[in-house]
């Protein structure tokens, strides 16, 4: 894996004689030779930002840097997570430009720096979602890319069937919803569009291997939200059909859709907003109360269960899934003129967990019930934020690298 050292540079050469200062001679000698695989591993390690840099390095480096296994171990040893902050409301005016953040040093630092990314915001946007460091971003619903934080590298997909077929009406009146995530099954990234107008609902999914679109079964009722969470190879979204609300998946591998019941709601009537979440390789769920929020965790075909719930395929088909309470959280904190919903964002090994509530975030302690408010410089109020992980992956190429 990789390419060897040039050994034909001017500084190998034995043809030509290089002097050394005192101070150079000393530093060769206290740097011993390193092996080409210690030198991958080392590499494998470094934030993308430093590897663009050492890419400059030497033609070996960037061959290196750019061969599909290399950008495979990155992915798999980076832990380089960061936050992307977006307003994610069509009637708030857009800025010109994303923010982001490290996601150690908000959960960590006493302080840290929010950083401008430049990007076009001339037309509403929404974060879709992200995965293996590449995020979806749709532009008034109907313009979609992928783009790579990171590498600032970004490609525009082709249109559906949808948008060629159907006038500007679609996007005053129409309703849209995405997904993105990875098909581990076919090596092969994708994108699930519902679209509704009218008495008309269309389901497509978009594969990045054919660069095409192809419609699939209906969805199961009417998504609630925007965009899809991606878990372990299934998309999720808070649905409604026959006027309940309940939970819907989409398997990326069989294209099936599956109802799944909401977990037991300490206050049936009394509910305020129901959020996913990702914590770990699991689906969470926030469900707000007045005065406090619930936080559910689903784990299928889980073997200790807290609550049992019917989750029906068909007329002949009975799964059972298992929602597993984590903890209560208490809302007695109070912020005027912000959002009252509580959206987790991520779970720290030690039980911690990361909200952003409204345009704040808090990260909540369940041992001792503590809360902590991260402060941000340089920080513009968002209402959506999305963790992506830093990745050489390019959105240019088909399939994973």
């Amino acid at each position: 894996m990789g390419c060897k050292p040039n050994f034909d540079s001017p500084i190998n050469s034995p043809s030509k004689k290089i002097k050394f200062t005192k101070h150079q001679t000393q530093t060769q000698e206290l740097i011993p030779h390193l092996p080409q695989e210690i030198i991958e591993e080392i590499l494998s390690r470094l934030p993308v930002k430093s590897l663009l840099k050492f890419s400059c390095v030497s033609k070996s480096w960037l061959s290196l840097i750019s061969t599909p296994n290399f950008i495979e171990t990155h992915l798999q040893n980076s832990s380089h997570h960061r936050i992307l902050l977006t307003i994610d409301d069509p009637y708030t005016d857009s800025p010109d430009y994303l923010q982001n953040c490290s996601l150690h040093s908000l959960l960590y630092n006493p302080v840290t720096d929010a950083m401008n990314i430049p990007w076009d915001w001339d037309e509403f946007s929404v974060v879709v979602g992200s995965c293996n460091g590449l995020v979806c971003i749709a532009k008034r619903f109907d313009k979609l890319f992928l783009w790579n934080p990171s590498t600032r590298k970004s490609r525009r997909l082709p249109f559906s069937v949808v948008e060629m077929f159907f006038n500007d009406d679609i996007y005053e009146f129409g309703y849209f919803t995405y997904g993105f995530g990875f098909d581990e099954s076919t090596n092969d990234y994708k994108i699930v569009k519902y679209f509704c107008y009218e008495h008309l609902t269309l389901v497509m999914i978009y594969s990045f291997k054919t660069d095409s679109w192809k419609h699939i079964e209906d969805f199961p009722g009417r998504p609630i939200k925007n965009t899809a969470k991606f878990v372990n190879g299934k998309f999720y979204w808070i649905a409604s059909h026959l006027l309940r609300i309940n939970i819907v998946s989409l398997d990326i591998e069989t294209q099936r859709f599956e109802e799944i019941e909401l977990p037991q709601l300490s206050e049936p009537d009394n509910y305020k907003h129901l959020t996913l979440g990702v914590s770990g390789e699991c689906l969470s769920m926030l469900i707000n109360y007045e005065k406090y929020g619930d936080l559910w965790i689903l784990k299928e075909r889980a073997w200790s269960k807290v609550v049992n719930i019917p989750f029906i395929v068909d007329d002949t088909k009975i799964f059972e899934q298992s929602w597993n309470k984590l903890f209560t959280i208490p809302f007695d904190i109070s912020y005027p003129g912000i959002f009252e919903e509580w959206t987790p964002l991520y779970m720290l090994n030690n039980g911690e967990i990361l909200l952003l509530f409204g345009t704040i975030f808090i990260v909540y302690n369940p041992k001792d019930k503590g809360l902590r408010c991260p402060i941000i410089n340089n920080f513009t109020p968002c209402l959506k934020a999305n963790i992506y992980v830093e990745s050489l992956v390019s959105p240019m190429d088909m399939g994973h690298t």
